[in-house]
């Protein structure tokens, strides 16, 4: 269809001649539309296309090579996965990179991390990465996660802060296994910054430590169980599937 005869005539295009960016990623109007962004993200450049017998097609101009110099330059922010305080672990039936896409959509995140209401903060880029916030509340507890490391199809790291007393650190970390993929926390020891949750940790440090593997653990399960609910229903490609 005329969609499929305009993606090829775009392969076929005048963006390294115009705008001089040898390596990008060209998002037109009506993808930026479906991805749900408001307006184009400032590190994007207006772009027009003329396509014989289909007419312009708008979009906007990503570089490439400006990702990669600033995905190089970041810090590494990885809790250490050989000596972590708290763990919990999950073998999910798809790949790294096809696993990584499923759990980070808005969408699935809010399903398998079991939160009765979720909301998103990201940075003017748009994109899920380092800086992006995610707001969940969990019956009575409200939970902030905090992206401050983010190396797509093999770990993030999240600064969590529950009830804006008891903080934490974790590292998500993807591992090839087997045709699938071991999912793990690897925790560091949970904290308080104030008085009151120092003492609550220290009087009930096992308990709290116990609850904070208990739901990770919860969380593993169902996105496992989510996985293989749409591999079943077939809402993933069968090419996803490696059993």
């Amino acid at each position: 269809g005329p969609d499929v005869i305009q993606i090829h005539r775009l392969l076929k295009n005048n963006i390294r001649d115009v705008t001089g960016i040898d390596a990008y990623c060209f998002i037109t109007e009506r993808s930026a539309e479906a991805m749900g962004l408001q307006k184009p993200p400032v590190a994007m450049i207006a772009h027009r296309e003329e396509l014989d017998q289909i007419g312009p097609v708008n979009g906007y101009v990503y570089s490439l090579q400006g990702a990669w110099e600033a995905f190089k330059e970041q810090r590494v922010i990885r809790v250490d996965s050989r000596n972590p305080y708290l763990t919990a672990t999950e073998i999910i039936p798809l790949p790294p990179a096809v696993t990584w896409d499923y759990m980070n959509e808005d969408e699935n995140w809010t399903l398998w991390s079991q939160a009765d209401a979720s909301d998103f903060w990201r940075p003017e880029s748009g994109r899920n990465g380092v800086g992006v916030e995610k707001h969940c509340v969990h019956g009575k507890d409200t939970i902030v996660h905090h992206i401050v490391d983010w190396r797509p199809f093999e770990y993030y790291t999240t600064d969590l802060k529950v009830n804006g007393q008891v903080y934490f650190r974790h590292s998500v970390v993807l591992e090839p296994d087997d045709g699938g993929t071991r999912v793990s926390y690897f925790i560091e020891r949970p904290y308080g910054r104030k008085l009151l949750p120092k003492l609550m940790l220290k009087v009930m440090g096992r308990i709290i430590e116990g609850k904070i593997v208990e739901g990770c653990q919860s969380c593993l399960t169902t996105l496992k169980g989510m996985v293989e609910s749409d591999l079943a229903a077939g809402k993933i490609s069968s090419r996803a599937n490696c059993e």
